[in-house]
């Protein structure tokens, strides 16, 4: 590995060093034809420990060969070892990040035997997540090894910031929250089930179960849901109604159709595919069978499947064109460049559960962020709201996973409103929004079309029509880029797609702003140690201070955030953010009246 690939596994080892967390515990491993390990054993995510292993990331050099089957296994040693010592909390889970840029070239090179070795080290004890960089690597390799052991891959391109490509990977492991998840319906309930059976499940992200119901007749569908957590096991008991859920959908539209049908479908696609790569011959032919029989009675252009769209053409003859689902093909083995690759064997710990819950609709399963003993005690069943409302004004992602969605009531007058969004005396951040009246297309009366963000002695403005930097005497105009980077001091500004602006303060605080729907703007925090005298309008759910969200009844609730309580609804919301699974997002809504807010001139 040379060149850009170097670079990009610094940064991606760089990122995954930055997120750790003080009570994980993690090593280094690097390997080319020999397998070396930074220290004899795994050691806690102190702040000592970070820097000096950043140090020694920084100080990699390429080296020849690619011995991946040594590396991995002596990811799981390390990891048994430290079990065995009691080095690793209890409760708490364990992942392996292997990061190479080739196919194997030393060692045990048969990608079947290391398959083999690989899948019996772990033994279903560990997740593997495997992230290739460039077009050079054996991606089937290192897919199949995810898969078969729990994990997912990913290509990292050569062409791109791996930092960016690399931010919605590790969000979606960063913090388990449960292990061992288990969705147990009533015998003789249910058929054709979805993958049930999940060995973690992360913050932010969501499990989704489906089914068919065996019984027409059935009026209430009922699950158990098994999981173990950080500090006890988890048991959870809900129930649904069939014949209300199917009233709700009933009045629902959508393009192709029945949607849950259509859900079911395609998740069983995915996991037909996926159980593809790891299967034998005859194994294969037969989910092959399946998984096109699936993919054309349903009309999904897979892997398996092309679409033909014929075009008519005024005083032409018919044009016919056809789609392929595009693969992740690159370069063959014979090609491959061996060079340096690294495997990080480390420990995530299982965050708190005392305030999730997993809500079951119909066939599907999504998690919501409320309060378990408000739960058990409210017997009526939640019933999600499914219009998708506008974009809200500020997305804040809670502890757990669940969203905030916060709104600003009320029609601004003429003159645009200066807000404080976040005041931090401890980390010298200061940021502000400009609000000005909407034109009346939106549900909201107001948006934002300028933010100004104070860090030590520089402000930053941003609109949607330029990005400036004021320093002591020195202004700085440009118009948004549409990608770039930009250091200055202790700021850096990252652009893409000339909308979306990703600015870190002293590599701490990472604010996001995006544009949309015209001029208006819209600002997110996505990382940050703001400290407990945080204030400011979003800044107050940001300073360390416990949030709870109660719910009454059906989607109605209240939030209480230190000494303020509030009433909240269940919404479906619009979704700005960039990199998300989805457009829309399930969030509380906070309604706040102007009167409500510290205006400023």
């Amino acid at each position: 590995m040379s060149g850009r690939k170097i670079e990009q596994t610094r940064e991606a080892l760089l990122r995954i060093l930055s997120d750790m967390h003080s009570d994980d515990r993690f090593n280094l491993i690097t390997f080319s034809s020999s397998v070396s390990t930074w220290k004899t054993a795994v050691v806690t995510g102190s702040t000592s420990h970070i820097e000096n292993a950043k140090r020694h990331v920084k100080g990699i050099h390429a080296r020849g060969g690619t011995n991946i089957n040594d590396a991995v296994l002596e990811a799981v040693n390390m990891l048994d070892d430290a079990e065995k010592k009691e080095i690793l909390p209890e409760r708490s889970a364990s992942i392996i990040i292997l990061l190479t840029d080739g196919a194997p070239t030393s060692g045990v090179t048969d990608k079947n035997e290391i398959r083999k070795n690989v899948k019996n080290a772990i033994k279903q004890r560990y997740t593997l997540y495997c992230l290739g960089f460039g077009y050079d690597v054996d991606y089937d390799l290192l897919e199949a090894m995810a898969l078969e052991n729990g994990g997912v891959a990913r290509r990292i391109y050569e062409d791109s910031d791996s930092d960016l490509q690399l931010q919605g990977f590790y969000n979606e492991i960063a913090t388990p929250i449960l292990s061992d998840i288990k969705f147990l319906y009533s015998e003789n309930a249910v058929s054709s089930l979805t993958t049930n059976i999940f060995r973690h499940y992360y913050m932010g992200s969501e499990i989704v179960v489906a089914g068919h119901i065996e019984d027409n007749s059935l009026d209430v569908l009922a699950v158990q849901i098994n999981a173990r957590a950080s500090q006890n096991d988890l048991v959870l008991n809900t129930t649904a109604s069939v014949q209300g859920m199917a009233g709700i959908l009933k009045n629902q539209t959508y393009i192709f159709g029945e949607y849950t049908e259509r859900l079911w479908a395609y998740l069983t696609i995915q996991q037909l595919l996926e159980q593809i790569i790891s299967a034998s011959p005859l194994q294969k032919e037969l989910l092959t069978q399946k998984a096109l029989e699936l993919s054309l009675k349903y009309n999904f252009v897979t892997s398996l499947t092309s679409m033909v769209v014929t075009k008519p053409t005024e005083g032409e003859d018919t044009q016919t064109m056809l789609a392929d689902k595009p693969k992740d093909e690159g370069k063959k083995e014979e090609d491959t460049i061996s060079g340096f690759s690294r495997a990080l064997g480390g420990r995530s710990r299982l965050g708190s559960y005392n305030d999730q819950v997993i809500h079951k609709e119909i066939m599907s399963t999504r998690r919501i962020h409320e309060d378990l003993s408000e739960i058990r005690e409210n017997k009526e069943a939640i019933q999600p709201r499914f219009s998708v409302s506008d974009y809200p004004h500020f997305i804040i992602q809670l502890e757990g996973g669940s969203h905030l969605c916060l709104n600003i009531g009320g029609r601004p007058g003429l003159q645009p409103l200066s807000v404080q969004l976040i005041n931090d005396p401890k980390t010298e951040i200061q940021v502000f929004g400009q609000l000005l009246r909407a034109d009346g297309r939106g549900k909201l009366q107001s948006s934002f079309n300028k933010f100004i963000i104070r860090y030590g002695t520089s402000k930053l403005a941003v609109s949607s029509a330029e990005i400036s930097l004021e320093n002591g005497e020195h202004i700085h105009h440009s118009p948004w880029p549409f990608s770039a980077t930009y250091y200055y001091d202790r700021l850096k500004f990252t652009t893409e797609l000339g909308k979306i602006l990703r600015i870190t303060l002293d590599d701490k605080v990472t604010l996001v702003i995006v544009v949309y729907e015209g001029d208006s703007l819209a600002l997110y925090v996505d990382s940050h140690p703001f400290s407990e005298a945080t204030t400011g309008l979003i800044g107050q759910f940001y300073n360390g201070a416990e949030i709870s969200i109660l719910v009454n009844t059906g989607n109605k609730g209240k939030i209480i955030y230190g000494a303020i309580e509030n009433p909240v609804t269940r919404e479906m919301w619009k979704d700005y953010r960039p990199q998300k699974s989805s457009s829309s997002i399930s969030c509380w809504v906070l309604q706040l009246p102007l009167s409500t807010l510290e205006l400023l001139n």
